[in-house]
């Protein structure tokens, strides 16, 4: 790994400089409501006691990981995550 030459470095840096393994994503906040979900898509349905666990454990404080999305026609489609959305969604009621 070949570290960038001005000065001691930071991922961004080593992001801009194309250093193998290290990718810069950009995070946006979104009200749930607005992501779709598309039919068919997710290949698992949601499991119920699951998705009860992670209410709880959304209520105590934890953090899930963010949603993938993309954007098609407008529309934004859930691609990754649909059970963090799931709770997320359940939260925002």
């Amino acid at each position: 790994m070949n570290a960038p030459a001005k000065g001691n470095g930071s991922l961004k840096l080593f992001a801009e400089a194309h250093v193998d393994g290290i990718n810069k994503t950009t995070q946006f906040q979104l009200d749930p409501r607005i992501i779709e979900i598309e039919e068919g898509f997710n290949a698992r349905p949601i499991d119920l006691d699951h998705a009860a666990g992670m209410m709880e454990s959304a209520r105590n404080g934890v953090a899930f990981p963010p949603v993938v999305v993309r954007v098609d026609a407008g529309r934004i489609i859930l691609i990754d995550g649909h059970p963090g959305h799931s709770v997320r969604r359940c939260a925002t009621y």
